[in-house]
């Protein structure tokens, strides 16, 4: 063989050995990838969980007056329904820091902002949305809750309180119905043939009281009855109380007739001689007499 061709020989066995180990090199990095999770798992079962009694964070007591980080002196006091700080003393001396020295300026003196003495725009504009709201009756008080109403179920019917006024209309206004008469005896005696009867009603007698049947007309009689009240109106007549003055005319006023002689003109004197004459001879008569 010439030199040549051993050369491409040796290049192409170099090529294919490298590919191989290009293979196994892929081989093995798919293998070490599809290993890696269950390492992991692996790793992850095997951690232990931390405990809540490796460390203890409070510096004043041992892990064994502890219930975790609390100790147990707190606990008591929660559950006791006292302070939880171990020690604490709730009525300390108070320091009045203003009124316990007398002190001639003030603690604050600066003068008045003149914000304080100007309106603010921001009410007066809620305060005119609030008018116009009234004004257009879109703004509502606050419902007013009902009360719940309790009746006397002692008391009586006819009393007075607790009604509204249609129910005291209706109470004054009251008509009772006309009440039906009472029987009578003219069945019994009324001598007359029955076409002529004033009251259509036969008497017949019995030999005993169990004997007698019971009245074929009164389902007749009460309908009757029922519709005498439904259908026969009923009216109240008010009297007239007319007052004896006011059927007198209507005097005119004085005032009205004049002109009319308001003033003394002369005095006649033998009106008042013939007055004492007269009753002179009146009082001869009765002595005559």
């Amino acid at each position: 063989m010439s030199a040549p061709a051993k050369g491409v020989k040796t290049e192409r066995k170099k090529r294919t050995l490298e590919d191989r180990e290009k293979k196994k090199k892929a081989v093995k990095d798919e293998s070490a990838e599809d290993k890696k999770p269950e390492r992991e798992i692996k790793t992850v079962q095997k951690k232990k969980e931390p405990d809540e009694y490796d460390y203890d964070s409070s510096d004043e007591e041992d892990l064994r007056n502890t219930i975790g980080n609390i100790p147990v002196d707190k606990l008591n006091n929660i559950a006791s329904g006292k302070y939880p700080v171990v020690g604490y003393n709730p009525y300390e001396p108070f320091l009045d820091i203003f009124s316990s020295e007398k002190s001639i300026h003030p603690i604050d003196n600066r003068p008045e902002p003149k914000a304080r003495f100007i309106p603010s725009k921001d009410e007066m504009r809620i305060v005119s949305r609030m008018v116009h709201a009234i004004k257009m009756g879109w703004a509502r008080g606050p419902k007013q809750k009902e009360e719940k109403k309790f009746y006397d179920i002692w008391a009586a019917e006819d009393a007075m309180d607790h009604k509204t006024k249609s129910e005291l209309a209706r109470m004054r206004m009251h008509m009772p119905a006309p009440k039906m008469p009472l029987p009578v005896h003219a069945e019994s005696w009324e001598e007359a043939e029955p076409e002529d009867r004033t009251i259509q009603f036969i008497p017949q007698k019995y030999d005993a009281l169990r004997k007698v049947p019971q009245y074929n007309k009164f389902i007749t009689e009460r309908f009757e009855r029922c519709l005498d009240l439904y259908l026969a109106p009923r009216k109240i007549k008010m009297k007239l109380q007319v007052d004896p003055s006011d059927l007198l005319p209507d005097l005119p006023n004085p005032e009205d007739l004049r002109p009319f002689p308001t003033t003394l003109a002369f005095v006649s004197r033998y009106y008042h001689i013939l007055n004492s004459l007269f009753m002179f001879i009146q009082s001869k008569r009765t002595h005559t007499k």
